[in-house]
């Protein structure tokens, strides 16, 4: 069982994310619906894995993975995004993410992305 956090402005993706998750055994220990505010729950909660959206108010999601990744360079973070676009994928790949999934996703992606991320 992983200890999850879910950055993500809409709170139905949140529920949706919880219940797979939860599903799967793994318990969602905090949640942030902005990207300063993933960084400081993230800071206090460290989860073994943070799925993290890139379209977020206040600060986008690829800010708040370069800020966590230069505090926790160990940190497991997946992103999550609408966009599927390789130049997006690249750079938050460089930025230290470790996986990558579009929405709309299944629990198929949910899965795989946890199991890199634990890997």
């Amino acid at each position: 069982m992983a200890k999850i956090m879910v950055a993500e402005d809409q709170n139905d993706l949140v529920e949706f994310l919880r219940d797979i998750l939860e599903m799967q055994n793994h318990q969602v220990v905090a949640t942030a619906s902005n990207g300063e505010e993933a960084v400081e729950v993230f800071n206090k909660a460290r989860p073994d894995v943070l799925f993290l959206d890139i379209a977020m108010p206040k600060k986008d999601g690829k800010a708040a993975l370069a800020e966590i990744m230069a505090a926790h360079p160990d940190a497991k973070v997946v992103m999550v995004t609408a966009l599927d676009d390789m130049d997006t994928i690249q750079e938050c790949t460089a930025k230290g993410a470790v996986a990558y999934i579009v929405k709309p996703f299944n629990l198929d992606d949910i899965k795989r992305a946890i199991s890199v991320a634990l890997d």
